[in-house]
């Protein structure tokens, strides 16, 4: 929070303890804008277009995942212009 110009991207997954990869895109991209968020679930069926696009999130991963493949969306990611949440 101190620096959040300072992150690039944040890799995090749906499912979490405290709140939901969709909830903590949102806060980032309120603080910080340009930041590229990658979203990781199992759960795919919950997520659509629509509503990775509302969050500011720019790529889905969906488990099981190789590390190639993780490796060339942190790529994309990187590569692409930040997703500005609606």
């Amino acid at each position: 929070e101190a620096a959040p110009s300072d992150i690039d991207l944040v890799i995090t997954d749906l499912t979490m303890p405290q709140l939901s990869g969709l909830q903590l895109a949102s806060e980032i991209k309120k603080r910080s804008p340009g930041t590229r968020i990658v979203l990781i679930t199992g759960f795919s069926y919950r997520v659509d277009d629509r509503t990775l696009k509302r969050h500011g999130i720019s790529h889905l991963v969906r488990k099981p995942m190789v590390r190639a493949d993780m490796a060339a969306v942190i790529r994309e990611a990187l590569d692409c212009p930040p997703v500005q949440a609606e």
